[in-house]
Parts: C-alpha cells; structure tokens; sequence
C-alpha cells in the first residue's frame, strides 16, 4: 500500500541522511574547536533521535513504541539547546550577559525534560501512545500508534517554538547587520530553517487521517540545517568567500595588479 510504501522510502531518506550527517561532522572533528564538537554531539544525538523514531513507527509492540518513542523526545530536548549555543557561536554577535544566562538556562532545562521523557516510559504522564485503527480491508500498517498528548507534552512544544524562535532570531539579526558580498553563509542556514518550521506546521496540523500527518516530514531538515551550518562555518569562509572575492573584486578591477598571498 502507499503507507508501507512511503514508509520505507522514508526510512531509507533518514538513513542516508545520518550516514552523510555523521560523516561530515566527524570531518569537522578535526579542527578542534567547540564548535565542531558541538557540531559532532548534536549529530550523534540527531542520529539516535532518528533510529529511535524509526524504530517506533514500524514495530507493532506497544512496550517498543513506548521505548523509543520516549528516547525520541528526549534527544530533541537535548539538541535544541546545543542548535542554539551553536547559533550563539555562528552568529558572532557580541557576547552579551543574557545570551549565556539563556543557554545554561535551556541547556538545563532540556535536560531535566530529557530525565521526563526518560521517566515517562513506564508511567505516561507526558504522553501516550493509542493504537491506529486497520484500513477499510483490515490491513494494518505503519506507523501503528498515534500520540496521545497530554499537558506535560504541549510544554515540550512551547519550549521546542521558543528555542527554534530564539535561533531564527539571532540569525535574522546577524542577516540583517551583514553587508551584501557576506550575507549567503547565514541566509543558507535561516532558509533551511525556514523549511524545516514550514514542514513542521503541516505535519502538526493537516488532518490526522492524511497519509503525511502519520509521519513528521519535518526530521530530515534537522540534518540539512546541520549540513548548512557545517557548510557555513567550515567550507564558505575559506571556499565561497574566496570565489565571492573573485567575482566582485578582482574580476571587475580595471587597474593591473600583483596579489600576493
């Protein structure tokens, strides 16, 4: 049926995308910085956040769904506040005392939901998970369960909303104060960004017999946004500035001239 089929093309998307995603962050290891660590730990937790929710849509076991599903949560709670210590370090806006004091504040609190969704395993005061009716000729297919939300879960949204906010904010920010010939290694990663909250919103509100309200369409955009941030930091400066360079300077300079390196 078009749900098995879908579900394995999906499947199949995500894990590319973890090969990839992992791939190159471990690449950025290399230079040794913070970021680059950061880079690679929001990847590695990305990548369980996916196999774990892999796992939940296609297992008919109730115990299963609730497993994974619950480390699926948890792993978001802990990657959205490394996106936006990463962001905070990308965006090279000057250091400001509240800007420290919001990412130990979100990095604290993404991990006490992470210790949440860890208890709500076997006591579902978070969230829990009902079985999805059979199609008309009884056949069942994956995903098998939907989610039933519960208020605990709405404040994991509200705080999901609010650090996506707070990244699309500073990035809008540093867009907006960079001079034209600079501003593609932040207008890249904000329009990914862009795509990934759009995606987000339809799979949260197209109807929940739809075929693209069972599955969030929304996690491979966290690997591109990743893939643009790693392209943005590591490969524009030294690459794209350079052809940019080019393209606006020297190519249109009338005068000879000698450039020494």
């Amino acid at each position: 049926g078009l749900n098995m089929e879908f579900a394995i093309v999906y499947t199949t998307i995500l894990i590319f995308l973890v090969i990839i995603t992992l791939y190159f962050s471990s690449k950025s290891l290399k230079r040794k910085d913070l970021t680059s660590k950061l880079i690679f730990g929001a990847t590695v937790l990305t990548a369980i956040s996916t196999i774990s929710y892999i796992v939940s849509y296609l297992t008919k076991s109730y115990l299963i769904v609730d497993i994974f599903s619950n480390i699926y949560f948890g792993t978001i709670s802990l990657i959205l506040p490394i996106f936006l210590i990463i962001t905070n370090i990308f965006t090279k806006i000057q250091n400001k005392y509240y800007r420290y004091i919001t990412a130990i504040a979100f990095s604290l609190y993404g991990f006490s939901e992470f210790i949440m969704f860890m208890i709500n395993i076997p006591t579902n005061f978070v969230i829990d998970f009902v079985t999805n009716p059979p199609l008309s000729n009884g056949e069942y297919i994956p995903p098998f369960f939907s989610y039933s939300m519960k208020p605990l879960y709405i404040v994991h949204l509200i705080y999901s909303y609010i650090t996506i906010a707070l990244v699309f904010i500073e990035l809008a920010i540093r867009l907006a104060k960079t001079p034209y010939g600079y501003k593609r290694q932040y207008f890249v990663v904000i329009f990914t960004l862009i795509l990934v909250i759009a995606s987000n919103a339809i799979f949260l509100f197209i109807p929940s017999n739809e075929l693209m309200a069972r599955f969030d369409i929304s996690l491979p955009g966290y690997y591109f946004i990743t893939l643009m941030i790693y392209y943005s930091i590591y490969y524009y400066p030294e690459k794209g500035m350079i052809n940019k360079f080019n393209k606006f300077i020297l190519d249109n300079v009338k005068e000879g001239f000698v450039l020494f390196d």
